[in-house]
């Protein structure tokens, strides 16, 4: 199966950076979906998720 891009910027990706590894599976929440830039996406999948401050991190 495909996956789908997770991004964070600033503050959010250093909270996050060292909770999340590749090839894993998790259970976010509070995280904004929106179309993909196709241009930087390595996935079929035409969404990215897109962590916030307040997003829930749960490893499956």
């Amino acid at each position: 199966s495909d996956g789908i891009q997770v991004a964070a910027f600033d503050r959010i990706a250093e909270q996050f950076y060292k909770k999340l590894e590749i090839k894993k599976n998790y259970f976010l929440s509070n995280a904004s979906i929106t179309p993909a830039n196709q241009i930087f996406n390595p996935f079929t999948n035409i969404y990215q998720m897109i962590l916030r401050f307040d997003t829930q991190v749960r490893l499956c």
